[in-house]
């Protein structure tokens, strides 16, 4: 009986074949998904020559040119995805993404960079990004002197999970570098977002209205121009314009937010409950005027808020109304000589302690409406129209130390409460009540002039 022989097993190496990403081009539109995963990663470059045409690479790897006159689209994996989007106007300055830049990535912790060579870059239609959950990051930073441009409008939508999530327009440039975006931009999901790099001279101008809405970091962070750790942070470098109106839409947890930038319509800061600090004025240089052109309106929670307006040589102008509605915290105020405002001042505030130097210029009336805790005022500037004083029940004061005419109402609530007068070139008119404790309450003239019509009552 024969022996049969058997083949031992074993085994073979095979090529290493990579999968490319899937591009689809429809003779207009042109659509990438799937890039290569390497490492848990992947790495796209999508560079538009001087011819207008877009080259695609995949980890390196030349995937085609493409004469894009539609949209171009990305759609990433769940692995971390790094696309890069590089534009190029050519030596005419004509050339353009015709249509839409679409970017979507996954679940992973991915980067997208947007920038142009030394002929600057357009972007004809809008710019529309979506992230998964991850902690993710837009770069859109010109890295020539010709700039970026966005001709129509840009949505950008952060993920869920709590990451830091980072958004970026112009924060790496130098003095010089601009960017443009035509229409309206939308930010959502996002903890950590930046218009330019503080205190530097670069030039963003966002022709439509600004709207951020923040989602809350997990874990408080810190960067080199904050005071302290905070959930989400927001910067308006002085480089930055908004034509329109700018909406910040807060979290809970911890917001700063840090606006030199000019705005041409109202600034709208809504808040939450964290410890809030919102600062003005303190990145641009002496001689400068920050300008506001109609309202702004802050309204933060019952955390313990902060509204810092710099005391620096540049000017703060707001073109209508102040308004400011703060919580049950500890609040703090700024209110230096540099600020103007051509409207109205009001100041609202719950049931904590308030400490508010008023130093600015108001055209309309300064009205506040403070809670029962422990407040106290002093107005160095008579405004334009009258001083409308409401507070509770803790012990209150205020103050009128610059020279002027005051058209006074003030009404204290039922503690020890104090109404002072200080400046020989005041003079003083309406009326003072201090409340429902005679014996405790002290009207105190030490310099200035009262004329009638004049009434002052719950005065021992």
């Amino acid at each position: 009986m024969r022996t049969r022989k058997h083949a031992a097993p074993c085994l073979e190496i095979l090529e290493n074949r990579l999968v490319p990403a899937s591009i689809r081009f429809d003779g207009s539109n042109l659509f990438i998904t799937n890039p290569n995963i390497t490492a848990g990663a992947t790495a796209l470059t999508i560079t538009q020559l001087p011819t207008g045409a877009f080259q695609v690479k995949d980890n390196g790897a030349n995937n085609g040119t493409f004469l894009v006159t539609g949209n171009l689209s990305v759609t990433g994996t769940a692995a971390s995805d790094k696309v890069t989007v590089t534009l190029d106007k050519g030596a005419g300055g004509t050339a353009a993404l015709l249509g839409n830049l679409n970017v979507r990535t996954g679940n992973g912790t991915d980067v997208v960079t947007l920038t142009t060579n030394g002929n600057g870059g357009r972007i004809a239609g809008n710019l529309n990004l979506s992230f998964g959950n991850g902690g993710d990051k837009l770069f859109a930073d010109p890295a020539d002197t010709k700039g970026l441009a966005i001709s129509g409008s840009v949505q950008i939508q952060g993920g869920t999970g709590g990451a830091n999530n980072f958004v970026e327009f112009g924060g790496k440039t130098a003095a010089g570098q601009t960017t443009f975006v035509g229409g309206d931009v939308s930010i959502a999901g996002i903890n950590n977002v930046r218009f330019g790099a503080f205190a530097t001279n670069g030039g963003q101008t966002f022709a439509g209205n600004v709207n951020i809405q923040l989602t809350r970091n997990t874990a408080a962070f810190t960067d080199s121009v904050t005071a302290g750790a905070f959930n989400n942070f927001v910067l308006l470098s002085v480089s930055s314009n908004v034509l329109g109106n700018l909406t910040v839409q807060g979290n809970t947890g911890s917001n700063f937010v840090l606006a030199d930038s000019n705005v041409g319509g109202s600034m709208l800061l809504n808040l939450g409950n964290g410890n809030n600090v919102v600062e003005l004025n303190r990145g641009n240089p002496a001689g400068a005027v920050q300008v506001f052109g109609k309202d702004f309106i802050l309204t933060a929670g019952n955390g313990n808020n902060t509204l810092l307006i710099d005391p620096v040589a540049a000017l703060l102008n707001i073109g209508n109304n102040l308004i400011v509605n703060f919580g049950n915290g500890n609040n703090t105020y700024s209110l230096p000589p540099s600020l103007n405002v051509a409207g109205n001042a009001l100041l609202t505030a719950g049931n904590g302690n308030n400490v508010i130097p008023f130093d600015g210029t108001v055209l309309g009336n300064e009205v506040f409406n403070l809670g029962n805790g422990t407040d106290s005022a002093t107005l160095s500037t008579a405004p334009g129209g009258s001083v409308i004083w409401n507070s509770g029940n803790g012990t209150d004061a205020l103050t009128l130390t610059g020279a002027g005419f005051y058209d006074i109402r003030a009404r204290f609530g039922n503690s020890d409460d104090t109404f002072t007068l200080n400046n020989a070139a005041a003079v003083l008119t309406g009326s003072v009540d201090l409340g429902g404790r005679l014996t405790a309450n002290v009207f105190n003239q030490i310099a200035g002039t009262i004329v009638g019509p004049f009434v002052i009552q719950n005065v021992p």
